[in-house]
Parts: C-alpha cells; structure tokens; sequence
C-alpha cells in the first residue's frame, strides 16, 4: 500500500497503566492498548506503533517516522 504521509495521522496517549496509540490512515482507524513502561514510556510508544502501522500494513516510512 502506497500513501502520502498527509493523509496519516498518528495520535499517543500515555496513561497510567496503558499507552493509546490511534493510526488514521485516510479515514481507516486503527488502534491498540500497550502497557505504559515507567523507566521508558517511549518504548510503550513505539512498541504500539509497531502494531497499529503493521495492522494497517504500511510502513513507518509512510508516515514520516
């Protein structure tokens, strides 16, 4: 699947025991719930766009990351 990446959007929210991550890929949603690591919260982050980028079956490339 090819794509502009101003047609994606890509939303992390980091919560107390979870970490939100949200893809919109031109109207299409996808999402997931990670456990928010304390000592590095940014792995929650990453961690979940790994799911929700391979869901959507594109790249990180497409969406500028």
């Amino acid at each position: 699947m090819t794509s502009r990446s101003d047609d994606i959007r890509l939303g992390a929210d980091i919560g107390g025991t979870f970490t939100d991550i949200a893809l919109d890929v031109r109207g299409e949603m996808f999402s997931t719930k990670v456990l928010t690591n304390y000592t590095a919260p940014e792995q929650a982050i990453l961690d979940g766009i790994d799911v929700v980028i391979r869901d959507a079956g594109i790249s990180a490339a497409e969406i500028g990351i």
